[in-house]
């Protein structure tokens, strides 16, 4: 319930962010195939959100989850790029700056989360089935079981 609590925090936070993106929770890997099966509304960017848990550490009486999460940000390639989206980079700057000052619920989340990486996935210059370009920013956050 913890991570799920986590998880659902995080959404609620990056759909208040002023770029106002469409976020839904995701399980899986995003690939060319995946891009075809979202739609994207213009130039708003849409986020993947998942969580692929991760190592349990006993902390005292308290089990805690290292857990690792992760928002997929896709967006159209602008058209004066050869791929490039501006606004999914824009939108995981926003999503970091949000995420270095939020711990979320204190009674399970003990710690700020941690940025592991931002990196681009899928560009819409490599790819000749859409013109998506794909983000993907990973963080660790450590949440209390129980």
């Amino acid at each position: 319930m913890s991570i799920t609590q986590t998880l659902e925090d995080y959404k609620t936070l990056i759909e208040s962010l002023p770029s106002k993106p469409k976020v839904d929770l995701f399980s899986g890997t995003v690939a060319d195939k995946t891009l075809k099966n979202i739609t994207l509304d213009g130039g708003r960017p849409s986020v993947l959100l998942a969580c692929g848990g991760g190592p349990i550490v006993s902390k005292g009486p308290k089990l805690v989850c290292d857990a690792v999460f992760g928002a997929f940000i896709i967006c159209r390639s602008d058209q004066d790029t050869k791929g490039v989206s501006r606004a999914a980079m824009d939108l995981g700057i926003e999503i970091s700056n949000a995420l270095a000052v939020h711990r979320g619920n204190p009674k399970i989340n003990p710690n700020l989360p941690q940025i592991v990486s931002f990196e681009e996935l899928l560009s819409g210059f490599e790819s000749a089935n859409n013109n998506h370009s794909a983000w993907q920013l990973a963080w660790t956050h450590w949440i209390y079981f129980g």
